[in-house]
């Protein structure tokens, strides 16, 4: 029976500090002699490095070769209460309760007759009201056949993706403010507004309006000199007062390479089971963007028409294109806002999951909590019960050595489920006392920068606490603030995996890499102990 350690705590505190080794203070050696055990070279995979390559969607692409019939938002007629409610199902969906309906309909709202029953399916049977046949909600794929197409008058559509992250920055001014020229061009709010500033700028987008010949701008004129402006703003006069001059050539090539799908004569409208609207009594919940998302596209839809009755004259065009080009900019301030591309360094966004962690061997998960008293914050506290089981297959091996017959090891494992079994310990402390055992572990849903962190395994002989036990220093990168969020851990076993995560140990993060012995900014610590630790490492013998 392990008996707690009474000496007290100060005491325990300045030995801990005092009788340090220089050799332990930088987990170094451990690493080295992980890439010696390994025997082979060890380099890291280049393409880890490379620059990631731009992927926006090429929607005359999908449109063309979609197999889907397509079915065009701009043929509705919205002032008609019937096209109205054929959008509205659709491009929206609600639903009463937690689940989804597993008996097969079609696309005709509940109660207003239609096709209903799981009798149908595969029937070839089409519904006389809405032309669809019945499908079961989880079959229906994930793809769309909406779409919008380009209103009469209006040249093209900008591809949303690339114009928050390329043509939205590109801007010229004299200091500042600055201001987007495509969105200058694009839409005519933000026109407006910049014109009635009336400074610095606006004489500089004057000159190159002029410079370039151009008296009236709109979203079809950009399309037509786009090249004209980007060579002008990014390697021509206009390079002075750019945003990014001394990129202006890189910016100009990569245009060049990817205008083709700046612009499209298509957009995709998303499918209706992206916007769900859950009844509850008299209330109706959403998230706050999708009401305001499918109005947009429904502005984009309603634009003006010819018909056997009237022609749509220039103004009219010109009407409309002002339209598409002000909804186009709302919908990618509307996605950049949703869809925050910055969600990689921060908490927000739609896909933040590590692709490690679930129901897989040498793996385990749980509630996470601070660790208390003298910290290694290269070590990482996990539960008896949890290591046993992820070390199962390794425990079985070493008692097998140790000359114990395969029944005797299964009631030894069996028993250390809930006591402390000194077979088993002795295996453990081993492991521990030779820093033979590194861990990943993250946080789920996260992909924060450094939320993915490397420890030596450290095991925690009290059987009543199952929780991971987390250092301070690592509070900041795991985001972690300890109300009840889990972690996930991830054993890791060959010596080149070992050697290569040393990258991702919690020391680099934590020590200043300028000034030894002093705990870095970057640890994410308060101010008080930021003070505290680095008063106390350079007070400390070892240190002077």
């Amino acid at each position: 029976m392990n008996f707690p350690d009474l000496t007290p705590s100060n005491e325990r505190a300045i030995a801990a500090l005092t009788t340090a080794k220089p050799a332990e203070l930088d987990p170094i050696t451990h690493f080295q002699s992980f890439a010696k055990s390994f025997g082979g070279i060890l380099f890291d995979d280049p393409k880890f490095s490379a620059p990631l390559y731009p992927d926006f969607e090429d929607f005359n692409y999908l449109h063309d070769t979609s197999r889907l019939s397509h079915v065009y938002l701009n043929d509705f007629d919205f002032n008609l209460e019937d096209d109205r409610e054929a959008v509205e199902r659709m491009t929206r969906l609600d639903f009463e309760n937690n689940t989804f309906d597993t008996v097969a309909r079609c696309s005709c709202p509940p109660g207003t007759g239609g096709l209903y029953g799981n009798y149908l399916l595969n029937s070839g049977r089409v519904c006389s009201k809405c032309g669809d046949q019945a499908q079961q909600f989880l079959d229906k794929g994930e793809d769309t056949n909406m779409w919008l197409r380009c209103p009469e008058g209006v040249k093209v559509f900008v591809n949303i993706g690339f114009f928050t992250t390329f043509f939205n920055n590109i801007q010229i001014g004299n200091p500042s403010p600055k201001v987007s020229v495509p969105r200058f061009f694009i839409d005519p709010t933000y026109r407006a507004a910049q014109k009635k500033l009336k400074n610095g700028t606006m004489i500089i987008l004057a000159q190159m309006l002029d410079a370039l010949g151009i008296t009236d701008p709109n979203l079809n004129e950009f399309y037509d000199r786009c090249d004209d402006i980007m060579q002008y703003i990014l390697v021509g006069p206009g390079k002075r007062y750019s945003k990014t001059p001394q990129e202006g050539h890189r910016l100009l090539a990569f245009y060049h390479k990817y205008k083709h799908l700046a612009f499209c004569q298509y957009l995709k409208v998303p499918k209706r089971y992206c916007t769900v609207f859950e009844r509850s009594g008299k209330d109706v919940y959403a998230y706050s963007h999708h009401p305001e998302t499918a109005q947009l596209y429904y502005a984009i839809a309603d634009t003006l028409k010819s018909n056997s009755c009237h022609k749509l004259t220039d103004r009219e065009h010109r009407k409309n294109v002002e339209v598409v080009g002000k909804t186009l900019v709302q919908l990618a301030d509307q996605y950049k806002q949703t869809n925050n591309p910055k969600a990689i360094f921060n908490k927000q966004g739609i896909s933040r999951k590590h692709v490690c962690s679930g129901s897989i061997p040498w793996t385990g998960r749980s509630v996470i909590t601070s660790q208390t008293g003298i910290i290694d914050s290269d070590k990482l506290i996990v539960p008896w019960k949890m290591v046993i089981a992820m070390l199962d297959y390794h425990i079985t091996g070493q008692l097998y050595r140790k000359g114990f017959n395969p029944w005797q090891v299964a009631a030894l494992i069996n028993k250390a489920a809930f006591e402390i079994v000194p077979e088993i310990d002795a295996i453990i402390t081993d492991m521990e006392e030779h820093y033979k055992c590194l861990v990943e572990t993250g946080r789920n849903p996260s992909i924060e920068y450094l939320s993915l962190r490397a420890f030596f395994l450290k095991v925690n002989r009290d059987l009543t606490d199952e929780s991971i036990k987390i250092p301070i220093t690592a509070v900041k990168q795991l985001n972690a603030d300890f109300d009840g969020d889990q972690m996930y851990i991830v054993l890791i076993f060959d010596n080149e995996s070992k050697a290569k995560a040393y990258g991702g140990f919690g020391h680099h993060q934590t020590l200043d890499k300028n000034v030894p012995f002093r705990v870095g900014d970057y640890a994410g610590q308060a101010a008080t102990n930021l003070m505290n630790l680095n008063t106390m490492m350079a007070n400390t013998p070892l240190m002077e």
